[in-house]
C-alpha cells in the first residue's frame, strides 16, 4: 500500500515520493489504479497527462515507459502544477517529465501523443453540490465538468493523438455508455475496460477505459480491491506491485 509520510501531506511509492498538500485533488485509488493498469510500450516516445494534478500520473507513466520517452503534464490550477514540478524534480525522472500551466483546451503541441491519459473531472455540475461548503470549492472546481466536459475532453484527444496511440482514462461505471457514445463521434473506439470493485459482491462504481482508433471487439475485465477478509485482493497487489510499498 501507499504510506503516508507523517512529516508532510503526501504519499511514498517505492521510487517516488508525492507531495499532494496544494493540489485541489488528492492522490486516490482511481489514479493509483488507472496508473498500474495502463502500461506504456517502447514505442510510446510522447505521453500527454491530461489534468495532472499532483504529478503522480505523469510519474507512473515516467517510472512504466521506455528511457527515451517524454511525458508532458497539462494541469489548468496553478498550486497543483507548482507542486507538480517540486515532486518531479525529487525524483531520477524528472529528465523524462515536463509541466504546463494551461487547460487543455489552450494547449498546443507541435506533435501528436502516442498515450494519453487521464482522471478527468466526474461531477455533472457546480450548482448540484450546493451542500458542499466552501471550503471544498477548490476540490469541487478541480472534479466539476464545468471546467473540462466529456465532450471537450475527448475533442481534445483527438486533436493531440497519433493515429496509432491510445487513450486511457477512469469514469464512474454509470458513465461509459454515454462516454463510449461521444467517443464513437470522433472516430476512437473502446478496446480495452476493466470494472473496478471494492469487494466481490459490490456494484462497479469505476471502470477503466482504453481507446483507439482501431476497432476491436472490447476486452472486458474485472478488479477486486478487497478480498472476503477485508485484505487487499492477489489480484489488486499484481496490478499495484510496481508502485504501492509492501505489495
Amino acid at each position: 500500500m501507499p504510506v503516508l509520510n507523517s512529516k508532510f501531506s503526501g504519499v511514498r511509492f517505492k521510487q517516488f515520493l508525492v507531495a499532494h498538500d496544494m493540489c485541489a485533488m488528492k492522490i486516490n485509488t482511481d489514479s493509483i489504479i488507472l496508473g498500474s493498469w495502463t502500461k506504456p510500450l517502447d514505442s510510446d516516445f510522447e505521453i500527454l497527462d491530461i489534468g495532472s494534478g499532483s504529478g503522480v500520473l505523469s510519474l507512473m507513466m515516467a517510472q512504466q515507459s521506455a528511457e527515451h520517452a517524454h511525458i508532458t503534464g497539462v494541469e489548468t490550477d496553478k498550486k497543483s502544477f507548482e507542486q507538480s514540478i517540486k515532486n518531479s524534480l525529487s525524483t531520477r525522472f524528472n529528465a523524462k517529465i515536463k509541466f504546463v500551466q494551461s487547460r487543455i483546451q489552450h494547449f498546443y503541441s507541435s506533435q501528436r501523443y502516442h498515450l494519453i491519459i487521464s482522471n478527468p473531472p466526474h461531477f455533472q455540475n457546480k450548482s448540484s453540490q450546493h451542500a458542499i461548503a466552501d471550503k471544498h470549492l477548490h476540490r469541487m472546481e478541480a472534479r466539476s465538468q464545468e471546467t473540462l466536459s466529456p465532450d471537450e475532453l475527448l475533442k481534445n484527444v483527438d486533436r493531440l493523438l497519433d493515429a496509432s496511440g491510445r487513450f486511457c482514462c477512469v469514469l464512474p461505471t454509470q458513465m461509459i455508455i454515454q462516454f463510449e457514445g461521444l467517443a464513437l463521434l470522433y472516430g476512437l473506439y473502446l478496446n480495452k475496460r476493466l470494472d473496478v470493485h471494492s469487494c466481490a459482491n459490490n456494484i462497479s462504481i469505476r471502470s477503466l477505459l482504453e481507446f483507439s482508433y482501431k476497432k476491436h471487439s472490447p476486452a472486458v475485465s474485472s478488479l477486486v480491491i478487497y478480498d472476503t477478509h477485508g485484505s487487499y485482493s492477489e489480484e489488486y497487489r499484481a496490478l499495484c506491485h510496481d508502485f504501492y510499498v509492501g505489495f
